[in-house]
């Protein structure tokens, strides 16, 4: 099994980015100086992605993935697509994901050549996180690695969850600007966007 390997610095600074807005919080939750807390992180980009996710539904997005048959050759690649990949096995097919406006669903798959033999809709999108319940950091080794030891497994196989549609936002092309560019990296100031913005 291959793990991820991080110095004790480097997982304090993933733990508490969590749920911090900037920089400047993570120094403070982690009480680390804000200059180390800068050079992990610029460190830590160039492993992984640090990147914002935001509350998709209440945006009227709607994340899909559609799987194809076979190596399926797309001209033209609809709005909304994120990725289109090859998966292989016994047999071959595409992937398909995209961030889709929920009343251009319809519409969207229909931009497509053939129809999907698997369409999946998600209600929301879970990500892992340093804070996983069933994640833990071994600092003797250095690496994260699963709680398989652990009775919380069999608590969260037993636990119900239920969906609530929250109530939608709306938009302005500034907003939308921001979202895409903190998506990117989460803590990419608002000047520096305005200033990337401003280039394009």
């Amino acid at each position: 099994m291959n793990y991820l390997n991080f110095t004790p610095t480097e997982w304090a600074v993933l733990f508490n980015a969590v749920d911090s807005l900037k920089i400047v919080d993570i120094a403070e939750k982690s009480r680390l100086p804000y200059n180390t807390v800068q050079n992990v992180i610029r460190r830590l980009r160039n492993k992984i992605r640090i990147g914002f996710v935001p509350d998709y539904w209440k945006m009227g997005l709607v994340p899909i993935a559609a799987i194809f048959q076979g190596k399926m050759r797309i001209k033209n690649v609809p709005f909304y697509t994120t990725t289109v990949r090859k998966l292989y096995g016994t047999r071959t097919y595409t992937l398909v994901t995209g961030i889709v406006p929920e009343k251009y669903l319809d519409e969207y798959f229909s931009e497509f050549p053939c129809d999907p033999i698997v369409e999946i809709k998600a209600l929301e999108t879970k990500y892992w996180t340093p804070k996983a319940r069933l994640t833990v950091f071994l600092p003797k080794l250095n690496i994260i690695a699963p709680k398989f030891w652990d009775s919380e497994i069999f608590k969260l196989a037993l636990e119900k969850t239920r969906f609530e549609k929250p109530s939608r936002v709306k938009l302005d092309k500034i907003d939308v600007i921001i979202v895409v560019w903190k998506i990117k990296y989460a803590f990419i100031k608002l000047a520096e966007i305005a200033r990337k913005y401003h280039d394009t």
